[in-house]
């Protein structure tokens, strides 16, 4: 993913992020939930992608790091396709599902930049994310490492 930030005050950014997130499914915890099944897989993979206006929150500690806290909103567009097959007393049945949408979202967290060399900076940090969907809302949590470019 990428960000990019503009410095409004000594210790407030605003900026936006564009994060790209792909996972597939845990086949454990589809067993768990058709464990009458004899026999049961999954495979495939979903991803969504953060289109975040964010806000933050900065406080030095020493003149190479600094705490940072984050809150951003905006939409998150989401694509999942999977195939799933069940063997139950003989009989094979198979599903497949192919969805894609652009939902609502907020996402909250924070980290910690370090200064390395001349420009170059590192930061570590993570993320809360709720997904505002029909059913249950989607939430997720990230741990990210980036390494940041400019001043």
């Amino acid at each position: 993913g990428g960000e990019l930030f503009q410095k409004v005050s000594e210790n407030v950014l605003i900026g936006v992020q564009v994060v790209y997130n792909r996972w597939g499914p845990n086949e454990d915890e589809f067993k768990k939930e058709f464990s009458n099944i004899s026999s049961f897989g999954i495979s495939g993979s979903a991803s969504i992608i953060e289109l975040l206006p964010s806000i933050r929150l900065v406080t030095p500690i020493n003149k190479k790091t600094q705490f940072f806290s984050q809150f951003g909103t905006g939409y998150y567009i989401s694509k999942s396709k999977a195939v799933a097959f069940a063997l139950h007393n003989g009989n094979l049945s198979t599903s497949l599902w192919d969805e894609s949408d652009n939902k609502f979202g907020i996402n909250f967290g924070g980290g910690i930049i370090i200064d390395s060399y001349g420009n170059t900076k590192f930061s570590i940090y993570s993320m809360y994310n709720l997904v505002y969907t029909e059913i249950e809302s989607t939430k997720y949590f990230t741990i990210n490492l980036r390494v940041l470019f400019g001043n």
